[in-house]
This record gives structure tokens, C-alpha cells and sequence, in this order.
């Protein structure tokens, strides 16, 4: 919840902020659809290597090297430089897949057949609260203006890099499991005995083959689709909708603030 109270109310004011940077520093020429491509891709790629990295070094130490990276992302932010939005997006589309892979391990770890689906209800909409938090500050930080001005930038940014400080802090405290895994689907004949880096992603690639997997992949298309309209683009077009008043930037927030409150209920 903390860690991306940062970041997607980052993710979701990147490209504003970035249009007032291109006018305020003549030098710089970042693209937030760009970054977003690359941070996604990286993740995509990434994907296939964190179940080795998790089983080496466990979930835990990877949410804190993925949260970390989004850390780094925020701190960008705070320079104007193309080269740093670019490397950013690159480590922590990296950094993103220890992060989330990490999690769904530690999940399923600390929970059984009957408490998953709980589990993971009860983690989801703790998640999304961040959209809350995050947006009502932008809300009112963004109120009156028509361009992110460099100082805005610096406090709304600076806000999010300590609000992520907290979420890592919080992430070292969580209790450590000896168990690898367990069987939450009971059909124990899925997965293979052996272990290791290269067994995780042998198994991983094995999983992508079965029918199963291949009829979600669908669904798991369409929710990268509709990530990646609510979280870059929709408000992005609301901030450029000149018809909203001056400062339109602020209604941002309200979307953000909404969207969270429909994935809360859900």
C-alpha cells in the first residue's frame, strides 16, 4: 500500500509532469509513453527470471530489491536529465518483477487451501487504498495550476520518495517463512520435486504450455490493456482537457481517487 501510493499516483501524473519539465528545461526530452513502454516490457521480460531469483534468495529479500527500484523511479524525478527517466523505467520494470512475483510467493506461503482467496482480497484492496491516499494529495497540490512548476514537482515527489522509505521499512519486518511453498490448488501433480533456479524456470515455461494457463493468457491480455489506459493514458487525457479549466491537472486526482474506490469494492 505504501510503496505504490508512490508510485501510481506517480504513474499517473508522470506524463503531465513531464510535459511541464519539456517547456521548463530546454534539454530535456522524455517521453512518458515511452518510459511507461519500457517499464513493461522490462516486466514482461523480467518475468521469466524471478521465480530463479526468488528461489535463490527468497520473497522476502526480492520485495525489498523490487521496492527499492521504485524508489529510484520517484527520485528521477527530482533531475532532468532524458537518460535517467529512460534508466529508471528499465530497472524498475526489473525491479517490478522480483517485486510481484515475490509477493504472490510470500502469499501463497502464508496461506492454505482455505484462506487464499481471503488472503488475497484482503491484499488487493489494501493495495489499491494506495490510490486514495496518493491522489487526494495531488488533489490538492495540483488545485490552481496549469503547469507542474519545479517546486510543486519537488514537494509532490519528495512526499511520494518518503511515503516508498516507509512501505521498504515495513516490508523488512515482515516475518520470514522456512517453507517454499504449498499446495493451495490441491493437484499436487502440477509441479515438479525438483528445485533450484533452473528447475523454477523449467517449471515456469512448462506452466505457460498448459491449456489452463494458455485460456488465462487471454484475460491476462486484456487486464495489461486496461492497466495500462486507466494508469497512463486516462489521466493523462483528462489533464490535457483544456475544456476542464486552467487547471485541469487537479482532476487527476479525482480519477485516481475514483478508480481506487471501484478496485476497493471490487
Amino acid at each position: 500500500m505504501l510503496v505504490f501510493t508512490a508510485f501510481q499516483t506517480c504513474g499517473m501524473i508522470q506524463n503531465i509532469v513531464i510535459s511541464s519539465m519539456k517547456d521548463q528545461y530546454e534539454n530535456y526530452n522524455g517521453n512518458g509513453y515511452i518510459s511507461l513502454a519500457i517499464v513493461y516490457t522490462a516486466f514482461a521480460l523480467s518475468n521469466w527470471l524471478a521465480p530463479s531469483i526468488i528461489c535463490a534468495i527468497g520473497p522476502k529479500i526480492s520485495m525489498l530489491i523490487g521496492g527499492a527500484t521504485y524508489s529510484l523511479f520517484i527520485a528521477n524525478f527530482f533531475f532532468h536529465e532524458t537518460w535517467c527517466l529512460y534508466v529508471a523505467s528499465c530497472l524498475i520494470g526489473f525491479g517490478a518483477s522480483l517485486f510481484w512475483a515475490g509477493q504472490g510467493n510470500f502469499l501463497t506461503i502464508n496461506s492454505d487451501s482455505d484462506t487464499m482467496s481471503r488472503n488475497s482480497g484482503v491484499f488487493w484492496a489494501l493495495l489499491q487504498c494506495s490510490l486514495l491516499f496518493g491522489n487526494i494529495f495531488v488533489y490538492f497540490k495540483f488545485q490552481g495550476k496549469s503547469e507542474i512548476d519545479e517546486h510543486t514537482r519537488f514537494v509532490v515527489f519528495g512526499v511520494l520518495l518518503g511515503i516508498s522509505f516507509i512501505g521498504l521499512v515495513m516490508l523488512c519486518c515482515l516475518r520470514s517463512s522456512r517453507r517454499e511453498s504449498v499446495d493451495v490448488t490441491n493437484n499436487s501433480g502440477t509441479a515438479s520435486e525438483s528445485s533450484g533456479a533452473i528447475a523454477e524456470f523449467n517449471k515456469a515455461v512448462s506452466l505457460f504450455k498448459t491449456k489452463k494457463m494458455i485460456l488465462l493468457a487471454i484475460t491476462f491480455l486484456y487486464t495489461g490493456f486496461e492497466l495500462s489506459f486507466f494508469s497512463g493514458v486516462y489521466g493523462t487525457g483528462i489533464g490535457f482537457t483544456k475544456r476542464f479549466g486552467s487547471d485541469a491537472v487537479k482532476y487527476v486526482g479525482i480519477s485516481g481517487i475514483c478508480i481506487g474506490a471501484g478496485e476497493i469494492a471490487g
